[in-house]
């Protein structure tokens, strides 16, 4: 991801484009975000289906799995004119799990 975030900076500089990958943890669930993926997360940990979504979101510091919405949200901020002077970065947007 780094050298694509180098090329991107140099794109950026050349043709005023902003590049800011978004990096969300699990978040509330979705047709992507299924009992199928849930049940396949607790397999590769050895855990019961029913309380691994417990168990990640007890390990979030926010204490919940993130929204859609807040997601969005930021997406929509970074595409606004008001993120003008934030390029080049990975954005982590999972309750202070990544902190951790």
């Amino acid at each position: 991801m780094e050298g694509k975030r180098s090329s991107e900076r140099l794109l950026k500089s050349v043709s005023n484009i902003d590049f800011n990958p978004v990096a969300p943890s699990i978040n509330e669930r979705t047709p992507m975000n299924n009992d199928a993926t849930f049940k396949a997360l607790a397999y590769t940990r050895g855990q019961d289906p029913n309380n691994v979504s417990d168990d990640y979101a007890s390990k979030i510091p926010l204490g919940r799995p993130g929204k859609l919405t807040e997601i969005a949200d930021l997406i929509s901020y970074l595409a606004s004119d008001h993120a003008s002077y934030i390029s080049g970065t990975t954005i982590n947007i999972s309750g202070a799990k990544s902190t951790r």
